[in-house]
């Protein structure tokens, strides 16, 4: 995908006439040299990032068993998606934010969730670690098995396919090159 003005794009690589990574928008942003108008990317001292677990967009959700429906697993597998939601925002805010390579975000206050509960009254703040939205996850999830619900408790090992390593890698070297050539 490329962003344009008005959204973003498909782009296909095969079809733009080679087979680049960069064309397929995977690569470093190339940012315009002096006196140039190619616009290469977004700088700023300041961005905001918002998290938001939809409840009412989680009441949506059916979880039968056994080709039974019941409202307490509904209820119970809503649960465990909210708290998953909720533990992996947490975790990854607490391990730093970073849009991209080299560009880290660097937080100014505590990370705070609000509960909007009802419309027209002050949301509620709410500060959780790490370990605490852990918990609540375990707890969740034992709640959802106790009700029937399957969880897969082994670990799921995922692996980037080959040509995506060697990419990644290639990408560094270069990166690394022109960082060194910088500096002479």
């Amino acid at each position: 995908m490329r962003q344009t003005g008005e959204g973003f794009e498909v782009v296909d690589a095969k079809a733009k006439g080679g087979d680049k990574p960069s064309r397929i928008n995977h690569g470093n942003i190339v940012y315009p040299k002096a006196g140039t108008t190619l616009n290469g990317g977004v700088r700023c001292q300041y961005a905001e990032q918002r998290t938001v677990i939809s409840i009412g967009a989680l009441r949506k959700l059916r979880f039968p068993v056994s080709g039974a429906q019941k409202n307490e697993v509904d209820d119970a597998a809503r649960a465990v998606l909210a708290a998953i939601g909720l533990c992996a925002a947490t975790l990854a805010a607490e391990r730093g934010t970073s849009l991209r390579s080299r560009c880290h975000l660097w937080p100014v206050e505590t990370r705070k969730w609000q509960l909007l509960d009802k419309p027209g009254q002050t949301p509620e703040e709410i500060e959780i670690t790490g370990d605490e939205a852990a918990a609540l996850l375990r707890a969740a999830v034992a709640a959802a098995k106790a009700r029937g619900l399957g969880w897969m408790d082994q670990k799921l090992e995922l692996k980037p396919a080959p040509e995506l390593v060697e990419l990644i890698r290639k990408s560094q070297e270069v990166a690394a090159a022109k960082d060194t050539s910088e500096g002479e």
